[in-house]
């Protein structure tokens, strides 16, 4: 990402802080200047290029607020971003900071993971505040992906609060990935479902692609569940929701190809929305660019024929079929760090096998998985037979899913038994 080449000046007079702050964030690729005073953090900003400011409110001489305030002199919030540290989130101090000109803070003791998170979504904020889109004031980073980064923005004419996807200027250059960008807005302005993530509008401004959409204010499966199962209930209806989407699609000729946690977004009053169709495959469209790619998706929650650069409706089955499981257990259905053909056999083998190393997984959503992640397109069910099955298991019932005939070991015992009868009767005429 970007912010690793970044420049970062860390001030707090605590040495024990400040070295483990300096070795940390130094160990994942950031340029690291540590200083115990506000002071030497003026000197330093005289004489190098800083990216961001990670300072402590509380020091000696020169302590936070004068150190904000002379920074806010020379540099807006968007040149040089400034996060604070405090050991108390709610103190009128935090209040007093961000009234000085604060971009954002964090807590002591320092949770890494969160001041990491916090550093990166401002600096992929300040990269984006370059490739201003006329009409909207950014609010803040909220991810940053292979293509770009989306931020929270308000629309000026409206007021409304949007989602503001802006294309990294370095991928502009590729035509393919320009064009890949521009049918993302395409598709997803298709849909209007409310299961699924609205697309308000597309376009191109001085070089820099973008696309609005709603923002859906909530977690994604992946950093809601933290790895842990969801009850059955609650997961069978996300799953129904997800489903849902999955009908409008097809009514309108889109296989998502990209089904995973991290793409279902759960909302604050709990509407399930489907996201990301950066990869969506368009079945009225003839062309190669639809088609081109081994692989595509999170292969993990790929069908095989996916693996192979294949996609129809029940391509996205077989992904709701692998959330589900992950709903219900906690972890992925295939791991995903093994040989590509190896997974594919696997994807390949007996569903059954997939389900039985969780032996106290309900049963009928074990079934329910184990027919949606069938090898074979035909062999799963539609989106009806999945949203009726949901509704059988979550009314006590027996669901009513597609049976096909598998060739497995009850077949080949009573065809040799056949065989056998057969040429028994066969001597016993001969006689």
């Amino acid at each position: 990402m970007e912010s690793r080449a970044s420049n970062l000046l860390l001030v707090d007079d605590d040495p024990a802080i400040l070295q483990m702050l300096m070795r940390r964030l130094g160990a994942v690729g950031f340029d690291v200047t540590g200083v115990g005073s506000g002071e030497q953090a003026l000197d330093v900003l005289e004489n190098k290029r800083v990216d961001l400011v990670v300072s402590d409110l509380n020091m000696p001489g020169i302590g936070g607020f004068a150190l904000l305030a002379a920074i806010r002199q020379r540099y807006t919030p968007s040149a040089l971003p400034v996060v604070i540290l405090s050991a108390r989130g709610d103190s009128e101090d935090v209040i007093n900071a961000l009234r000085l000109g604060a971009n954002d803070y964090a807590t002591k003791p320092v949770r890494f993971e969160e001041l990491q998170s916090r550093i990166e979504a401002h600096l992929a904020l300040k990269a984006v505040d370059r490739q201003v889109v006329p009409g909207y004031q950014l609010v803040r980073c909220v991810g940053e992906g292979g293509m770009g980064v989306v931020c929270e923005a308000v629309e000026i004419a409206s007021g409304r609060s949007v989602a503001l996807k802006v294309m990294h200027r370095s991928l502009t250059t590729d035509e393919t990935v320009v064009q890949r960008f521009v049918r993302e807005a395409q598709l997803s302005a298709r849909i209007e479902h409310p299961n699924v993530v609205r697309t308000y509008r597309a376009g191109i401004d001085g070089g820099t692609y973008y696309i609005v959409m709603e923002l859906v204010r909530g977690l994604d499966l992946a950093t809601m569940q933290h790895n842990r199962p969801l009850e059955v209930s609650a997961a069978l209806g996300i799953a129904r929701q997800v489903v849902l989407a999955l009908q409008a699609m097809a009514g309108v000729g889109i296989v998502h190809r990209d089904i995973k946690p991290e793409n279902v977004i759960v909302a604050n009053d709990g509407m399930v929305k489907v996201a990301d169709f950066g990869i969506a495959h368009d079945l009225w469209d003839k062309s190669r660019l639809t088609k081109t790619g081994r692989g595509l998706g999170t292969v993990a929650y790929s069908s095989p024929e996916q693996m192979y650069g294949q996609a129809e409706v029940g391509t996205d089955i077989y992904g709701v079929g692998c959330v589900l499981f992950f709903m219900v257990t906690g972890q992925d259905p295939f791991e995903e760090r093994q040989p590509v053909d190896q997974l594919w056999r696997k994807k390949n083998g007996n569903p059954r096998k997939v389900t039985a190393k969780f032996p106290d997984l309900y049963p009928p959503v074990a079934r329910l998985i184990e027919c949606m992640i069938e090898p074979k397109p035909m062999h799963r069910p539609t989106t009806t037979e999945c949203l009726d099955a949901i509704e059988a298991i979550l009314s006590g019932e027996s669901p009513r899913l597609p049976k096909h005939f598998r060739f497995g070991p009850a077949y080949w015992a009573a065809a040799v038994a056949v065989v056998v009868l057969a040429i028994g009767l066969g001597i016993l005429l001969t006689w």
